[in-house]
């Protein structure tokens, strides 16, 4: 089994040895580094070069001619890619030595596995190690249980619980994954995951295989995604968006940009995944008025109060807020 990582970069010279050191230091080393660097303007291409002269297993670089985007600088790097099981890296981590060996493991022993991701360690740019893991935020243990119970396309509906940092999946979806399907707000990771999983199987891992530097630069990181105890203001903003990308899987699955494979169907049938689809896009629109009440109403007491009577009828603070305690909240204008 031949091992590629796809390492796209950007500016990455504060942190990108550090990254690249973890690769040697890995106990099972990489067959090849592909790398697509984005028009860079710092040192980072010395770094790369000067690394290639003594890494024991191929660097293959690229730079582009223009400014391509993250996503699509992973999808042409990722098309550049020879091994069996591609795995997908960032510039500003570092991989824990056991990372490649771990999930290579996974791949042998389960066939029908196509993609594997992992837990992180948060880390600061020091290095010094933050409160909780990724999964925290990204990946809470109720997600966990649907995930292992039924299917992960249920999940997915919902929300990208996949980091591309900790992800890495056979090559063989490659012709049918690429191009992306992106938006805004369905980056290469989301689409990946969600691609290969209307295909075959999918594994997650508890393990902490990576330290996932948080910084004020990155594109995204943990904490810019979190979902669990979002603010009220924050999810007014974040609706929009998720909606955005439901009706993205849901035009794909519509017009058979993506159609399930036999061992899918076994799961979940293109029916039911319409079903979770528009069930999960009628669930954010109703969320979406809701909060449209809660953010206008009015300063009248009274008026207020009518106003907050009228959607605890509907039961919309029950199902989108935390029920009467945010109607009381509402009333007496305390906030979430």
């Amino acid at each position: 089994m031949k091992i590629s990582i796809a390492l796209c970069t950007y500016n990455g010279s504060a942190y990108l040895q550090e990254q690249l050191e973890s690769f040697l230091s890995q106990t099972r080393l990489p067959d090849e580094l592909v790398i697509g660097d984005d028009c860079s303007s710092d040192n980072t291409i010395e770094i790369i070069e000067a690394f290639s002269k003594e890494a024991p297993f191929n660097v293959n670089l690229l730079v582009n001619k223009n400014n391509l985007g993250s996503s699509k600088n992973f999808e042409t790097t990722i098309q550049r890619c020879k091994g069996d099981i591609i795995f997908l890296s960032d510039q500003d981590d570092i991989w824990m030595p056991g990372k490649i060996s771990t999930i290579e493991k996974v791949f042998l022993n389960n066939p029908n596995i196509g993609l594997v991701f992992s837990d992180a360690e948060l880390v600061n740019e020091q290095l010094e190690k933050l409160p909780d893991t990724l999964f925290h935020y990204t990946f809470p243990k109720s997600e966990r249980d649907i995930f292992e119970k039924r299917h992960p396309l249920e999940v997915f509906v919902k929300q990208n619980v996949v980091t591309g940092a900790t992800m890495a999946f056979r090559s063989a979806f490659v012709s049918e994954l690429i191009p992306f399907t992106l938006t805004h707000h369905l980056i290469h990771d989301g689409w990946t995951s969600f691609f290969i999983a209307t295909k075959t199987d999918l594994c997650f891992l508890t393990e902490q295989l990576i330290k996932y530097r948080q910084h004020s630069a990155q594109q995204i990181g943990a904490m810019m995604t979190a979902r669990p105890n979002t603010s009220f203001e924050k999810s007014i903003n974040l609706i929009p968006q998720d909606i955005e990308r439901v009706l993205v899987l849901k035009e794909s699955v519509a017009t058979k940009r993506i159609q399930l494979s036999e061992h899918v169907k076994n799961k979940i049938s293109e029916e039911r995944l319409v079903h979770v689809l528009q069930d999960r896009e009628k669930y954010l629109i109703e969320k979406r008025e809701h909060y449209k009440v809660r953010d206008t109403l009015p300063d009248n007491f009274l008026k207020r109060a009518s106003h907050i009577f009228s959607e605890v009828n509907t039961g919309r603070y029950k199902t989108y807020s935390k029920g009467i305690f945010s109607a009381l909240k509402d009333l007496l204008r305390i906030k979430d």
